[in-house]
């Protein structure tokens, strides 16, 4: 099972033989992400496999129809000889990982019908190789969606678990965490010290481990603007593997960030050589022209994803966006509104469009209601950056930036060619900041 179906089967049995809801399952396993029902479905359906083999469906979760799941089967919570809970599981209430629930699951529970729920030890004859989880955690990190990323470190994180040597294991959960900074799902000065430590983890465990070197080059790149170290790591994962597509997609990202459109645009088509089916591959490459101003060509390239991948979220997201620098505004509204993420997150991008449209409102209310949030704690400073610079509010746009750059936030590596920030590029202020980061105008 996924780490998640573990938790969700723990949460099942922590509450037998209670009902839980669908809310109360969703948020117990997934408390800091909004998910879509059917990502609870698949790991009932996958718990239920795991269970019930040889045996009527409900044999051990039954579905309350409307309402959530139960746990049917008796359940015995073992205590260590003394009557105290073990240590094990004292650890596991605190940090609450998949890891010790997995733990929790195979020192405290036991089901009827013998059922146990057991943790591998590298020593089981029926263990799993580690690499098919690093390959189907790659496969869900270049889906470039929250929600699949949040998934991808899963895998990542149980092939640590399988095999603590893996080098691909420990480089995949570094270039996860800087994923998830990047969709602002978490804060960049909390992820890169997990991210640099599997970075250099997986450079010691595999000093010739291509991803490895990608992995410490994207957090040289976030964590001290080490550009030059950046490319030298992205250049050395090349070196090791010629034909790593994923070297050059993140390399295509550093250059765009440096400023090199064509450099960026080499990368990614001599990537698309290698693999020209990769929706990422193709996303990136529409990223190219629209960090160029080339939005016709831009919205070609996404397009060319959409045809394959239809509701390929960052596809959409960006023909969107260069339907609106085209006057194309009912497409680019059709297009944002099929980026299908997670309520409230493109609230800025739909401000934005209307405002190009000439509709003030909704991009000053944003606005304020972000200073609310900042006033009060809830949000950094850089959530007012897109907003303060569209509206021409170039002193709070400058704060914003100020944020951005103390808290390491990804919004700094698309400074030097973002259009959206075109209405403060005159400012001195701004060639300044470029010449802090380590970005030439």
């Amino acid at each position: 099972m996924t780490p998640k179906a573990i938790d969700t089967l723990f949460v099942l049995v922590e509450n037998a033989p209670q009902v839980v809801t669908k809310e109360a399952l969703i948020q117990a396993v997934w408390p800091d992400v909004n998910v879509v029902e059917s990502g609870l479905t698949r790991n009932i359906s996958s718990v239920r496999k795991a269970l019930e083999e040889g045996q009527a469906e409900g044999s051990y979760i039954e579905t309350i129809p409307r309402r959530g799941y139960r746990f049917t089967a008796p359940v015995i919570a073992e205590l260590a000889d003394d009557g105290a809970v073990p240590l094990i599981l004292e650890s596991a209430v605190r940090s609450r990982p998949w890891t010790a629930r997995l733990a929790i699951a195979a020192a405290a529970l036991v089901m009827a019908a013998s059922v146990w729920v057991v943790a591998r030890n590298g020593r089981d004859a029926g263990r799993t190789n580690a690499d098919p989880l690093v390959r189907i955690g790659d496969h869900l990190l270049y889906k470039l969606t929250p929600d699949q990323t949040v998934r991808a470190l899963e895998y990542f994180e149980a092939a640590i678990l399988e095999n603590p040597q893996s080098a691909a294991a420990h480089a995949g959960v570094a270039i996860t965490m800087m994923h998830l900074a990047g969709f602002g799902m978490r804060r960049t000065d909390e992820v890169l010290p997990r991210a640099d430590a599997a970075a250099q983890k997986a450079v010691k465990l595999e000093p010739k481990s291509s991803t490895a070197h990608y992995a410490m080059g994207m957090v040289h790149a976030q964590k001290d603007w080490n550009f030059a170290a950046a490319e030298a790591e992205c250049r050395r994962a090349l070196e090791l593997d010629p034909k790593s597509v994923q070297s050059r997609f993140g390399y295509a990202r550093l250059k765009l960030a440096l400023g090199d459109v064509a450099g960026a645009r080499r990368l990614a088509e001599d990537a698309l050589q290698l693999d020209p089916a990769s929706p990422a591959l193709g996303v990136e490459y529409c990223r190219v022209f629209y960090m160029g101003r080339d939005f016709q060509r831009a919205d070609g390239e996404c397009s060319k994803v959409l045809d394959r991948e239809p509701d390929y979220a960052l596809a959409h997201y960006y023909r969107a966006l260069s339907l609106a620098y085209l006057g194309k505004y009912d497409d680019a509204q059709k297009s944002l509104q099929r980026v299908n993420l997670r309520p409230g997150i493109l609230s800025v991008d739909f401000a934005w469009l209307r405002l190009r449209q000439g509709e003030m409102e909704p991009a000053v209310s944003l606005l304020e209601e972000r200073r609310e949030l900042h006033r009060n704690g809830k949000v950094d400073a850089s959530a007012k950056l897109l907003l303060a610079a569209s509206l021409g509010h170039s002193d709070e746009a400058f704060e914003a930036l100020e944020a951005a750059y103390h808290n390491r936030t990804p919004e700094i590596l698309t400074l030097r060619l973002e259009p959206r920030l075109d209405p403060i590029r005159g400012d001195r202020r701004y060639l300044a900041l470029l010449d802090r980061v380590g970005v030439r105008p």
